[in-house]
């Protein structure tokens, strides 16, 4: 079976490894100085939020604000750079942004993938997701499985329909959390799977997220025009802060074509991931047979539900 790319990323061996092996690893917690400087930033941006905003999950992206989504980032930047340079090697960052983890149930974020924001065939990126509060299962802490990054290599984007989405409630079982103090820094493959949780507690959960690309990939964006039967799909180059010019992200990330210059078009078999499939790799990767038991209860009761 081929491997799919991971690129290096780490300067020190033992993340690189872990990176590699798991597709998520915790690198280290920043300074309370630090924390409380991104804390003020974020607070500057975001004190006139409407409630409804502490409420569901929201990224500093799907704001139309240009000057906001500029602005925040190099306020960012002035302190998360120097720190980054200190962890990776030969990379480029693009936008950093605020997460809102509000609260209650329509917060919780749905089994997913990361978009593919390089051409995986050469390439892998990494999502760096920098919480400013301390996160736990109660208030939504990010959940994943190590080592899913390896698992399928399908290209992902807001036009192209999701292969895993009916997966969410039968791998649940297998997902672990990472339940990390203010501060800290946790990077994954943006094709692990993961999801978050509804937050149950009164407070809101703030932190900060980045994508880094290899310093010599191209950041791209796939694009499959859905108003025809074609299981073709395009590959676009686009520019580093194509994220500050994305306007009404939340309605155009399913619809829009990239702006940008086609590079290439490539066959994209669009069959949803059968949980078998998904399930026999786990164990067989994993060599955890207790899960197994799962898996055939779960398989026992979809049929009686079915009768």
């Amino acid at each position: 079976m081929k491997t799919n790319k991971v690129s290096i990323f780490f300067k020190k061996n033992h993340l690189q490894n872990e990176f590699e092996n798991n597709g998520i690893v915790s690198v280290n917690t920043i300074n309370t100085q630090a924390i409380n400087a991104l804390r003020d930033i974020f607070e500057s941006y975001h004190k006139n939020l409407d409630a409804s905003f502490y409420q569901r999950f929201y990224v500093g992206v799907h704001s139309n604000d240009y000057e906001y989504k500029k602005q925040f980032n190099d306020k960012v930047a002035e302190i998360l750079d120097p720190i980054y340079d200190e962890i990776f090697i030969n990379y480029r960052k693009l936008t950093y942004c605020a997460q809102i983890k509000g609260t209650g149930a329509h917060s919780i974020f749905p089994l997913h993938q990361d978009w593919s924001l390089v051409d995986e065939e050469y390439y892998s990126s990494a999502t760096v997701w920098l919480t400013l509060n301390d996160s736990y299962v109660e208030n939504g802490a990010l959940h994943a499985i190590p080592g899913s990054h390896s698992f399928i290599n399908s290209p992902r984007a807001g036009t192209i329909k999701s292969k895993i989405d009916h997966l969410h409630t039968s791998v649940l079982d297998l997902m672990t959390p990472y339940n990390c103090k203010a501060g800290t820094i946790l990077v994954f493959d943006p094709r692990v799977f993961h999801f978050s949780p509804e937050n149950k507690t009164s407070e809101p959960r703030i932190s900060i997220i980045n994508t880094i690309v290899p310093i010599n990939a191209k950041v791209v964006q796939y694009y499959k025009n859905n108003s025809n039967a074609s299981e073709s799909i395009d590959l676009f180059g686009v520019e580093d802060d194509f994220h500050f010019h994305f306007n009404d992200f939340a309605e155009n990330q399913h619809e829009i074509k990239p702006k940008g210059i086609k590079l290439k078009e490539t066959h994209y078999d669009a069959s949803p991931i059968p949980l078998k499939k998904f399930m026999l790799w786990y164990y067989k990767k994993n060599n955890k047979m207790k899960y197994l038991s799962l898996y055939l209860n779960s398989l026992k009761e979809a049929l009686w539900k079915n009768q």
